[in-house]
């Protein structure tokens, strides 16, 4: 049961100052407190004193997908009117500032033609968006985290492998207004994280970093705009400060479950921008949730317009704290959690193997950019609230990264017999792939019994088969070798998966017993030339 009743509150209750005031309400029954709230309320007996000026941002990012690409019937159910796209696209029309993910936009050009007519109108809608624009990691993924596993660089997408893409097609769809921005989530961030940033290659040219910031990590509580060092050697970042505090109560708000739920965080919100405002004014930045599902619905365009309707509270651009004087920070450093650095580990490797595979391929550049859309969507901020998903997800990434790698392979083989001398064992390797591969094959016996030569170079063009001949010899003694082979690229990384050729190597007796028979032989015919030649001469001597 539910009971409402009315508080009164006078000047003499509060005072005649402008300012946020804190309500508690308490109730007792027999003595003892069953229930107890908090909140805040904003008393206005004058007017404003100052406004506080605020820019909100609202990323257009997918639910958590393992995918390189969003599959099209995925994407209209998140572009049909209502859908979760739908309803952040129109939310982001009164925002600050948007925040968006590449890969839906990759993922609707790629469909060319046979695009749906949602997804059409949706990348139009984008596009006609005025609000300035910042472009994330593809699939949103995580870049304060690649640094922290062993990233050097954050890793920039490609699509030189995807034709409907390569040829500027995405660049045309979508650009953003800030080309090099990086937004990290809130409490996220370390050196690490950062000196991939500054090792990567600037997107959109030689545009600058610009950095987005939780205010803990830039250790600025009420500062926009700072000048981020690492290190004092190091030069400092650009950076917008996202205030940690305003982000929350955002994002409280926005999943607000119910109406109650809505108004107890958006009388925070309020509150918040509130005694800002009685201090003065002075400038803010929040930024609405990452880590979205499609089964639920969001009140970002009903929080937004709250905040739009408080006379103490002005909307800004997301640029505007750029053209504000800046101060010097230190970055305060928070890892991530053993979780996802976990994770964020399996991830590193698996694409670690793909780059090193790369050096064996005749388009390098191809698989570099495969290897980047497949594995970024597993770094994708939004796993932080489906563990369990994420793991199953990073499981089959490494199964299929497996797969992918063994696609270059040798051929069935069987045991070979060899009976003494020389040979070259012939090795068949086939390649899946729809580009030409160059490796180095080596091979290994078990024990003394053969001898291998050098290693042998091959390349094998795509989508077809070749062979390689191993040359070995066998020395004296009967016995059974274990070939091992494996396949390397020129600069040492492994190819495939290794695999044992059993040989079976019998000494050529009757080779050796010629050898010896015709030493003798040899023997016996100059031992009987030296005699025959003694004996003339001692004729010879006689005679004389």
């Amino acid at each position: 049961m539910a009971v409402s009743t009315d508080i009164s509150l006078a000047v003499n209750d509060v005072g005649r100052s402008w300012g946020v005031v804190g309500v508690n309400a308490d109730i007792e029954a027999n003595g003892v407190a069953v229930a107890v709230a908090r909140s805040a309320l904003v008393w206005e007996p004058v007017a404003v004193p100052a406004r506080t000026s605020v820019a909100t941002i609202v990323p257009l990012v997918a639910p958590a997908n393992p995918d390189a690409f969003i599959a099209t019937s995925e994407l209209e159910t998140l572009m049909r009117p209502g859908g979760l796209l739908d309803t952040q696209l129109t939310a982001a029309s009164g925002a600050s500032g948007v925040a968006v993910d590449p890969r839906i936009v990759a993922s609707i050009v790629r469909a060319g033609e046979s695009a749906p007519q949602s997804l059409t109108d949706w990348l139009a809608r984008l596009q006609s968006l005025s609000q300035p624009s910042i472009q994330l990691q593809y699939a949103d993924a995580d870049f304060a985290l690649e640094g922290q596993v062993g990233f050097s660089q954050t890793v920039a997408f490609g699509v030189e492998d995807v034709p409907s893409l390569r040829d500027g097609q995405l660049a045309s769809a979508w650009s953003p207004t800030i080309a090099n921005a990086f937004w990290a989530e809130p409490n996220t961030l370390t050196s690490p994280s950062l000196a991939a940033v500054r090792a990567a290659q600037p997107r959109g040219g030689s545009a600058p970093v610009t950095l987005f910031a939780g205010s803990h990590n830039a250790d600025a509580a009420e500062a926009t705009h700072v000048d981020l060092f690492t290190s004092p050697s190091e030069a400092s970042f650009t950076t917008v400060v996202v205030n940690d505090a305003f982000t929350e109560s955002l994002r409280a708000a926005e999943s607000a479950a119910t109406e109650e739920q809505w108004l107890r965080s958006s009388a925070e919100i309020g509150a918040y921008l509130a005694v800002l405002a009685s201090s003065g004014g002075g400038q803010l930045v929040g930024g609405f949730s990452r880590e979205l599902l499609a089964e639920e619905s969001y009140r970002t365009s009903q929080t937004m317009s709250y905040i739009a309707s408080l006379p103490w509270a002005e909307p800004m651009s997301i640029l505007s704290p750029l053209e504000s004087p800046s101060t010097e920070t230190t970055l305060k450093e928070t890892p991530a959690s053993d979780a996802r650095l976990v994770g964020g580990l399996s991830v590193f490797s698996n694409y670690s193997s793909l780059v090193d595979f790369s050096e064996a391929a005749s388009s390098p550049d191809s698989v570099l950019a495969a290897a980047s859309r497949v594995n970024l969507p597993l770094l994708s901020v939004a796993w932080i609230r489906e563990p369990a998903p994420w793991s199953e997800a990073l499981e089959s990434l490494t199964a299929s990264t497996r797969d992918y790698l063994d696609t270059v392979r040798f051929g069935l083989t069987s045991t070979i017999n060899m009976v003494g001398g020389q040979a070259s064992i012939p090795i068949t390797i086939i390649n899946g792939h729809p580009f030409d591969v160059t490796v180095v094959v080596r091979a290994v016996p078990s024990n003394p019994r053969l001898s291998v030569g050098e290693s042998q170079l091959v390349t094998i063009s795509a989508e077809s088969q070749g062979t390689v001949k191993v040359p070995v010899s066998a020395r004296v003694g009967n016995g059974n070798v274990d070939l091992a082979l494996s396949m390397w690229t020129e600069s040492g990384y492994s190819v495939g998966r290794d695999v044992l050729v059993p040989v079976r190597v019998r000494a050529d007796w009757e080779g050796f017993g010629l050898v010896i028979i015709a030493v003798l032989f040899v023997g016996l015919v100059s031992t009987g030339v030296v005699r025959t030649l003694r004996r003339n001469r001692a004729v010879v001597k006689e005679s004389s």
